[in-house]
């Protein structure tokens, strides 16, 4: 079954391609481990472009769907077991409650099509768009984690200074009862 890509459609061509390659792996005509056929093979099939191809291509196999070898090809990702927190609270409030700071900070966001995972999960259309935001989550480090790289860092300054006067480093170090 070759499904068409419509250039009409509001959908952007990528993602039409991306949906067909998802629903083959979803309904089996494409399997775990399956190579895909090539980028020229692809584009003949849907009537597309390289770079929408690519696009496609790129996509799921950031979505972990798809795994590319170099010099060997695109193959159907295995499935990977997904783990979920079991955390009655969140990251902020779990931060806030072992008495750690939590923080974050927005990388990007964007309004973007859902991919075939976030229509079935949000129950909505493949021309529905939802926003797309990228955070990095961390939990500050305290003070004395930076106190006690800066007095290692402190020795190591004072010893190298000291070098001349005692012609190495390991030897200061012995003479000032840092190193055993």
């Amino acid at each position: 079954m070759s499904a068409k890509v419509n250039p009409n459609s509001i959908v952007p061509m990528y993602k039409q391609v991306l949906n067909i390659l998802t629903e083959q792996i979803k309904n089996g005509e494409l399997k775990h481990g399956d190579k895909l056929p090539s980028e020229a093979e692809l584009m003949k099939q849907y009537g597309v472009s390289r770079i929408t191809i690519r696009g496609a291509i790129a996509e799921l196999v950031e979505e972990g769907i798809l795994e590319r070898s170099q010099g060997k090809g695109t193959f159907v990702a295995t499935p990977k077991e997904l783990y979920t927190a079991k955390d009655d609270f969140g990251f902020t409030r779990s931060c806030i409650l072992s008495g750690k700071k939590p923080s974050t900070k927005l990388l990007s966001k964007e309004m973007i099509y859902p991919s075939q995972n976030d229509m079935e999960y949000f129950q909505i259309r493949e021309t529905d768009k939802i926003l797309c935001t990228k955070r990095l989550r961390f939990v500050a480090v305290s003070y004395t984690h930076l106190r006690a790289h800066e007095t290692v860092l402190d020795l190591v300054c004072r010893l190298l200074l000291e070098k001349k006067k005692y012609n190495s480093i390991r030897r200061a170090a012995r003479i000032h009862n840092t190193v055993h």
